[in-house]
C-alpha cells in the first residue's frame, strides 16, 4: 500500500498542480485512515477496545435518540390534537358571538319600534283639561 502512494506521488510530480495536491490529499487520507484501522505503532488491541466503546456509545445515543423522537412525535400529535380541538371551540364561539349580535340588533330595532308606537300615542293623546273643554285629538 505504501508503495502505491510513493508511486503515486511520483506520477503527481509532473501534473498539474491541483492534481498534484489533490493527489496528496489523497494519500494523506489513505494513511490517515491505516493508522486509525490499524493502530500505526502495534495499538491494534486497544484501538479495537475504544472503536468497540466508541460504537457501543453510538449505538446508545442512537437509540436514545430514537426514543426522543418517538416521544416527542406522541407529544406533537397530542398537541396537534388540542390545537384541533380549540379551534373547533373558537368557531362555535365566533357563530354564538354572531347570533347574538343579531338578537341584540333585532331587539334593539324592536325596541326602537314600540318607543315610536308609544310617543306617538303620547302625542295623540288629549289631556283631561282639554277633553274637559272639548279638544279631541
Amino acid at each position: 500500500m505504501k508503495q502505491q502512494r510513493e508511486r503515486l506521488k511520483g506520477k503527481a510530480s509532473h501534473c498539474p498542480t491541483w492534481i498534484r495536491k489533490s493527489i496528496e490529499y489523497y494519500c494523506s487520507r489513505i494513511a490517515h485512515e491505516e493508522e486509525h484501522v490499524l493502530g500505526g505503532d502495534g495499538k491494534d488491541q486497544y484501538n479495537n477496545k475504544v472503536h468497540a466503546e466508541t460504537e457501543t456509545s453510538h449505538a446508545q445515543a442512537h437509540e436514545a435518540s430514537r426514543e426522543l423522537i418517538s416521544t416527542l412525535q406522541q407529544e406533537l400529535t397530542a398537541k396537534n390534537t388540542q390545537i384541533e380541538e380549540f379551534l373547533k371551540q373558537q368557531d362555535q364561539g365566533q357563530q354564538l358571538a354572531a347570533m347574538q349580535q343579531k338578537t341584540i340588533a333585532k331587539l334593539t330595532e324592536q325596541n326602537q319600534q314600540l318607543h315610536e308606537a308609544s310617543q306617538e300615542k303620547e302625542e295623540k293623546k288629549v289631556g283631561f283639561w282639554s277633553r274637559l273643554i272639548g279638544q279631541r285629538a
